[in-house]
């Protein structure tokens, strides 16, 4: 296809094959089409939360709309919306970056973030886990992780991974 620079379409169910073949790609969810993009589009800048969880990121979040992007309070959002008055972001489990809560002490960080985990599950390459904080469940991709159920930890969310729904 890139030789001959034919286009063609191509259908399939394989979110790995239609990332890495494509340079646009439609999604259709539930006979319905939510989303046309680019590949990193599609994955990084999702155009509404059935859109993200599709491509594994189930953190959906509530925030008070104070007119600005940033998150100074937040709430899980287990529906796809949000109350009056709150706007909905995610943000995706590999960006978070987390830390041991000894180290949130020593080398504080901002808008760092403590819970605790309550679950570890090995998936090969990473490991993801999910943080509580304040009965709001976190999901958190990281290599080689030796946190453990139980422990508190640090999180932080960079501003720049946060991405608001339309």
């Amino acid at each position: 296809q890139k030789q001959t620079k034919t286009t063609m379409l191509f259908v399939t169910h394989d979110q790995s094959e239609a990332l890495a073949i494509s340079d646009r790609v439609c999604l259709l969810l539930g006979g319905t089409l939510r989303q046309t993009g680019s590949p990193e589009d599609l994955f990084y800048l999702p155009a509404a939360p059935e859109v993200a969880r599709f491509f594994g990121c189930d953190n959906i979040f509530c925030t008070p709309d104070d007119g600005k992007e940033n998150i100074t309070a937040f709430s899980s959002a287990q529906s796809d919306r949000c109350n009056i008055g709150e706007k909905i972001f995610t943000i995706r489990p590999e960006d978070i970056e987390i830390l041991a809560a000894d180290r949130i002490r020593s080398e504080p960080f901002q808008q760092s973030l403590e819970g605790r985990v309550t679950a570890v599950t090995f998936e090969g390459r990473m490991t993801k886990l999910t943080v509580d904080i304040e009965k709001t469940p976190i999901a958190v991709l990281c290599k080689r992780s030796s946190f453990r159920i139980g422990q508190t930890v640090g999180l932080r969310i960079p501003e720049k991974h946060i991405h608001f729904f339309p």
